[in-house]
């Protein structure tokens, strides 16, 4: 292997090898983040399930001052984008990185672990680029995370403009 094929390959692991962390910290502060919406709505020993159990949990979660009524669908929709994303997770967490090159690009290459035993298991194929937009919707569902958890105050809202009187420029 030439000086600058080397080179070339160390540094998509090491870009490849950040990326993974960079995705598994911003997952682990959503699963805190809905770890701490159970604990509070009362069902704290949901946290010792697998992380599918809990975003169930966390998806059944009622009108509270935890999840307030209008924050509902929002909930639904990110509950649902999580389970999308806990494949891809699972297949992260649970294997070993390997580096490859298609159509002349690097990419990661995952075999969960537990199917290791089949000769014929599937490879999880991604970019780096692909890595790290998953990243970014961590990022955004964290922050997501945080506004369900606010409560909203009624009382802060401004009241409504008085009928017959003009709103507005």
């Amino acid at each position: 292997m030439e000086e600058r094929e080397f080179l070339a390959e160390s540094t998509a692991l090491i870009e490849f090898a950040l990326a993974r962390n960079d995705f598994l910290d911003h997952f682990a502060d959503v699963e805190g983040a809905i770890c701490k919406i159970l604990q509070k709505n009362g069902t704290p020993q949901i946290n010792k399930e697998p992380f599918g159990n809990r975003l169930k949990a966390f998806r059944e979660v009622q009108n509270t001052t935890l999840v307030a009524k209008c924050r509902i669908s929002q909930r639904n929709q990110l509950a649902d984008s999580l389970a999308k994303i806990l494949p891809l997770r699972a297949d992260i967490v649970h294997s070993r990185m390997h580096i490859a090159q298609l159509d002349g690009m690097p990419v990661a290459l995952f075999v969960n672990s537990l199917l290791t035993h089949d000769p014929d298991a599937p490879a999880r194929i991604l970019s780096l680029q692909r890595i790290k937009q998953l990243s970014a919707k961590l990022v955004n569902h964290a922050k997501t995370l945080d506004l369900l958890r606010k409560p909203i105050n009624p009382a802060s809202s401004p009241p409504p403009p008085s009928p017959g009187v003009a709103v507005g420029p």
